[in-house]
Parts: structure tokens; C-alpha cells; sequence
């Protein structure tokens, strides 16, 4: 039996109509004929169209009802949908569009892998599908993504909240729930359940974050294409969210604009700005390369998506050695262990959101 067959018994499904906009894009204007075009393609992506030979995934394809999209490992890709939407299919995923600007409806079937997908707008009447086995699910949200391996779906939700159904072999609903931003719902033939999102969905989504609907993205040619493939990639056309705005444009500072304190018996040192009153700090200012790096914090914003970090001196805020969240404490203590260090200068970042940019920091040595 095909994997991308639709007419299975128990597929899960994942609908979702928004009308709010997502201020994760690009501000763009909507195009007067939109089309499914592809914006990413990293390693080997394959595109399977009905009638033609298996070929490689290009940079401005424009996609139809139909084609097969196949990922190797490491490879992945992304397609914008008009103005409104943006697609990632992420390593060994294989899918297929069913439907697509057609009457304002688009679906997808997951056959295995992951898709995140992130609407900026929607019209009225305009509804997305995503459909893989076992499960329906009926989305309204701006940005999740649906992961399908061994039987098992799992709904992994960024923004808004998601209705899930578990269904029986006629589609009938035999389960119901809501799942919330920052949860997670997963759904086989005979349960379901609900847990938050762990680590790797929130690190998955650090770089789904991302994406961006390209403003005239069909006047686009390959070149170009490419060009903005490798300015989102790197995070320079990254728009700050509102999360981002409210913690305050978050400029990176240098080492002169940090005052350097230290506590009881000079044992810490803190980072502070005058703009706020976050601390972050080492329990001693020098370690051996075996130590384990205790941190403590103050003051940080009560977010999920804060996080701290031990870089090497002078490394830009997406070059660390290691990382943690502070799952929304304000204050509170980490402890890194195993590190191994080598010797030298290292600091602490603080972030106060999703992005690299650094926050506050701290400096301390490993000697050896």
C-alpha cells in the first residue's frame, strides 16, 4: 500500500482558520495571484510530480495538487503559500500536497517526519490541512507543527491552541481535547494525551522562528531566492516578536557597558545594565577545567522562551558550550556539569528571549 494513500481508516488531521496576524513575518503585501513557491532548500530534496521524473527540488519551484516533497537526512525545506503562509518540512519527511489554493483550501499529508507550518494571515473561507494517520485534529493558531513517526502523531503548539480529536476507523470522533500554547498532544489508534513541550520541539522551534513570508516572493528568481535562503539562515532577516519588543530591542552590549561587582567575599561576579535590573553571575571567578559552572540569576523575564548560556569571551550570541532555560523563573540557580572547559576567558549570556542577541552577561576564567 502507498504511504501517501488518504483513504486509510483513522487519518489525523490538523485544520486550522486564523483571522490574527503573526508578528513573527515580514510585512508584505498580498500577491494578486498567489502560488506555492519554494523559498528553502538544503542536502537533498527531492520533488516527485505526477507524469515526470524524480528531480531535485529547486529554489522558486512553484508547486501543484499533487507533488510529493521528500527529505534525505539533514536536508530540509520550506515553500510560502501567497502571502499568508510558510511551510518547513524537516529532515526524512516525505509529503504530499492535495490541495492547494484551491478554492482557498490547502492540505497536506504527512505520510512520516515533521512540518511546521506559521500563518501570518488568513482570509475568510481559507482553511490549511495538515493530515497524517490515526488522528483529527482541528487547529486555530498561528504556528505549529505536526510530527508523525511509528504510528504515533504528535501536535506540538507555538501560538494559539489546537482541538484534537482521536477518531475511529469511520472518522468518528471518539476523543476530544484542547491543547494549548506550549503544549503538545499525542495521539495513536487507541489514546491520547497532553503533555508541555519538551526541550527538543523548543529548540526545533528556536529555528523554525526563522522563517519569513518573502514580500513579491514570485518576482523572486533563483539567485535571489538563494540569497535570502542564506540571510534567513543565519538569522539576519529574523523579525522580532513581540515578546522580543516588550523585553526591549535587546541590543548586544559590549564588556565596557557591563559593571562588574562582586559578592561575599568576592566570590561572584555579576553583569548589570542600567536599563534593568537583571543579574546573572558565576559562584567564583575562576574554575578548573572539571568544575562545574554554578550560575545565579535575578531578574529575568518571566518567559519560557529565556534562556542562559557559557560561551567562550567574545563569541556572538549563536556560539556557546553549553545552554539552559529558565522555564519563566525570574530568579533562580543553574549548574552545568561535564563542560571539561578548556583554559581561558569564558562569559555568561543571558537572553531574554528566543533570539541570539545577548541580553546581560558575566565574565570568569577556567584555569587549568
Amino acid at each position: 500500500m502507498k504511504t501517501d494513500t488518504l483513504t486509510r481508516c483513522g487519518s489525523i488531521f490538523v485544520v486550522f482558520m486564523i483571522a490574527a496576524a503573526s508578528a513573527v513575518f515580514v510585512s508584505c503585501k498580498e500577491a494578486a495571484e498567489p502560488r506555492a513557491i519554494t523559498t528553502i532548500v538544503v542536502g537533498d530534496v527531492t520533488l516527485l510530480r505526477e507524469g515526470a521524473r524524480p528531480g531535485k527540488l529547486r529554489h522558486g519551484e512553484i508547486l501543484k495538487k499533487s507533488d510529493t516533497i521528500v527529505t534525505a537526512m539533514k536536508s530540509f525545506c520550506a515553500f510560502q503559500i501567497g502571502q499568508e503562509a510558510v511551510m518547513k518540512v524537516s529532515e526524512r519527511s516525505r509529503i504530499k500536497l492535495e490541495s492547494i489554493l484551491e478554492g482557498g483550501n490547502n492540505r497536506v499529508f504527512l505520510a512520516q517526519g515533521r512540518v511546521f507550518t506559521a500563518v501570518k494571515k488568513i482570509g475568510k473561507g481559507r482553511s490549511y490541512e495538515i493530515q497524517t494517520k490515526t488522528t483529527v485534529a482541528a487547529v486555530r493558531g498561528t504556528e505549529f507543527s505536526v510530527n508523525y513517526r511509528e504510528g504515533a502523531a504528535v501536535v506540538a503548539v507555538n501560538e494559539g491552541a489546537v482541538k484534537v480529536q482521536r477518531v475511529d476507523e469511520k472518522m468518528a470522533v471518539a476523543e476530544e481535547q484542547m491543547v494549548e500554547q506550549g503544549q503538545a498532544a499525542v495521539v495513536t489508534e487507541d489514546k491520547s494525551s497532553t503533555r508541555s513541550l519538551n526541550k527538543e520541539e523548543i529548540e526545533e522551534y528556536d529555528q523554525d522562528k526563522k522563517l519569513i513570508i518573502v514580500e513579491d516572493v514570485q518576482d523572486k528568481n533563483e539567485k535571489e531566492l538563494k540569497k535570502i535562503e542564506e540571510a534567513v539562515l543565519q538569522g539576519k532577516l529574523e523579525v522580532k516578536d513581540e515578546e522580543q519588543e516588550k523585553a526591549g530591542g535587546i541590543a548586544d552590549k559590549s564588556a565596557d557597558e557591563n559593571k562588574l561587582g562582586s559578592g561575599k567575599n568576592g566570590e561572584k561576579t555579576a553583569a548589570v545594565d542600567k536599563n534593568a535590573d537583571t543579574l546573572v553571575w558565576t559562584s567564583k571567578r575562576s574554575y578548573k577545567p572539571a568544575d562545574p559552572i554554578i550560575i545565579g540569576y535575578k531578574n529575568m523575564p518571566e518567559s519560557k522562551y529565556a534562556w542562559i548560556a557559557v560561551a567562550k569571551a567574545g563569541n556572538p550570541g549563536n556560539q556557546y558550550e553549553h545552554y539552559d532555560w529558565t522555564n519563566s523563573n525570574k530568579n533562580g540557580q543553574m549548574v552545568f556539569e561535564g563542560l571539561n572547559l578548556e583554559p581561558g576567558n569564558y562569559e555568561v549570556h543571558a537572553h531574554f528571549n528566543r533570539s541570539n542577541d545577548i541580553s546581560k552577561r558575566s565574565f570568569f576564567k577556567v584555569e587549568e
